[in-house]
């Protein structure tokens, strides 16, 4: 289910949507964005995602890659097919160890991948160069 958290926005504020299947990372990421003057609408399955972004686009999305139902690779590939005009960033999070895993996801175009546990200074820099190169290209 879909949760909408700050409302409150800056000028450099970001809409950013989260999808996770873990209830932990959801909140933690949601809190320090959200302390860091973003807003944050936090999903824990794909497919609710996709049928809120039919209403509300977002500067960012953060998705896990192991989730159930849709994993993050195939949510990347179903946004694009509803965006193809303008590329929202994806910034994917995982506990992958595979080689073969963490090599599929460079054949994608948005470049973005951090390894769980998650460490706060470069979650931001991913999040600042990642909306820099959204902005660029719209």
């Amino acid at each position: 289910m879909a949760k909408s958290k700050s409302e409150s926005a800056s000028y450099t504020s970001l809409n950013i949507f989260i999808v996770d299947d873990s209830d932990w990372h959801n909140v933690f990421l949601s809190n320090l964005l959200e302390h860091k003057g973003h807003r944050v609408t936090v999903f824990d399955n794909g497919y609710i995602l996709l049928s809120h972004l039919e209403r509300v686009r977002p500067d960012l999305i953060i998705s896990d890659i192991e989730m159930p139902a849709i994993n993050g690779l195939e949510l990347y590939e179903k946004v694009r097919e509803k965006e193809k005009k303008d590329n929202i960033p994806f910034l994917f999070i995982s506990s992958l160890q595979e080689k073969e895993a963490l090599k599929n996801i460079d054949s994608f175009q948005s470049g973005f991948f951090l390894k769980k546990p998650l460490k706060e200074d470069l979650l931001l820099r991913a999040i600042s160069e990642a909306s820099v190169k959204y902005l660029r290209n719209k």
